[in-house]
């Protein structure tokens, strides 16, 4: 999930909120695993703890951030007055395409490797 949220900022050109997170999250996990292994004597337990603890300490940042800079008028639907469905049947046309695309060239890789 880090990674969704870092990619987020990183698409809405907030590079060094997405570099915060990821600073926030290995300190983090530097001191937690310094600090359970060191002085709480956990040893791998320790460590497996303090970086469970920077993963979702790192969650949770990530998410304020990203609620913070969500443009809340792109939340709801742009319906247009008329509840069209040929909007969605055009998407899906262009994603079965792109899909077919996909798959075809995977296949002809897959074929000219072996």
């Amino acid at each position: 999930m880090n990674y969704v949220l870092l990619g987020w900022l990183i698409g809405i050109s907030r590079v060094k909120s997405s570099l915060f997170v990821q600073i926030f999250m290995n300190v983090t996990n530097m001191g937690l695993s310094l600090f359970l292994v060191e002085v709480m004597g956990m040893e791998v337990r320790g460590v497996a703890v303090a970086c469970l603890i920077a993963e979702y300490s790192a969650l949770g940042l990530g998410l304020i951030l990203v609620l913070k800079n969500l443009d809340w008028s792109m939340a709801r639907p742009a319906l247009s007055g008329s509840s069209s469905i040929s909007s969605p049947i055009r998407m899906l046309r262009v994603n079965r395409d792109l899909f077919t695309h996909g798959k075809s060239g995977l296949t002809v890789h897959g074929e000219a490797v072996r």
